[in-house]
């Protein structure tokens, strides 16, 4: 690509995202491309946005969004993928007076886009829970669905999330407590729910390498008292864990 060509590509999308006067406000139609673009991206935001534009609005979302696009152009043609440093974006910090908890919104709403986006999972060729005896949990490792995301939260987020994504307003007053939330997609069509501090160091456990045995009774120790069995079996019946892998120790 020539010299000059190059340059003159780096300031035109330098110019269309920029509030300020630019060599190209005299150019025909570069308004045009410039509403455009700032169009196209903040739709984008929205798709992979939903619930916190749902919280915010469309004015207030639409205004977040266009400070954000300015401050951010895509770098990627692929605008389902843009957005990852939403959820940091100084232009929450005002926002989040009157929603505490609007980052952990925003942070959902991108693991629900990541687990949509994630690739399907490969034909089955592991074990499966019956072909596994009890002396051998220690050697046995789970094999994650590619969508698979999980993250733990110290506010009700999860909660609220899951609420405004049905539908259903939450309480005015969310009981304040520390929350986790599982994501996946076992039939094609990404599915949430809450997980406890047990399911969710389980699934850390496991996520890291470790065999089913040794992710449980860690997960079981920082738990005390807490029953690893049904929250096992919940996390099976999730899709979260698509099979399992047999390794011997020094592999």
């Amino acid at each position: 690509m020539p010299a000059n060509l190059a340059a003159f590509q780096r300031a035109f999308a330098k110019a269309m995202v920029s509030r300020g006067a630019s060599e190209f406000d005299r150019s025909p139609g570069f308004a045009v491309y410039r509403n455009n673009a700032t169009t196209s991206a903040i739709e984008a935001l929205a798709g992979i946005y939903p619930t916190l534009r749902k919280i915010l609005g469309d004015s207030g979302f639409s205004a977040m969004a266009r400070d954000f696009f300015r401050s951010n152009p895509p770098q990627s043609p692929v605008l389902a993928e843009y957005g990852e440093g939403m959820v940091d974006y100084a232009g929450f910090d005002a926002r989040c007076a009157r929603f505490p908890y609007l980052a952990d919104i925003a942070a959902i709403d991108r693991m629900q886009i990541e687990s949509h986006l994630a690739d399907d999972a490969p034909d089955e060729i592991g074990m499966h829970l019956g072909q596994v005896s009890d002396d051998e949990w220690v050697k046995v490792f789970a094999v994650l669905h590619p969508a698979t995301r999980f993250r733990w939260f110290v506010t009700p987020a999860p909660s609220a999330w899951l609420a405004l994504r049905g539908d259903t307003i939450p309480d005015a007053v969310l009981p304040w407590r520390a929350e986790g939330i599982l994501l996946t997609r076992p039939d094609g069509a990404v599915e949430a729910m809450l997980i406890d501090q047990l399911e969710y160091l389980l699934l850390g456990g496991l996520a890291r390498g470790e065999s089913v045995a040794t992710a449980a009774i860690a997960a079981a120790v920082a738990s005390p008292g807490a029953d690893i069995g049904p929250a096992f079996e919940r996390l099976l019946g999730s899709g979260a864990m698509r099979c399992f892998e047999k390794k011997e120790k020094d592999q």
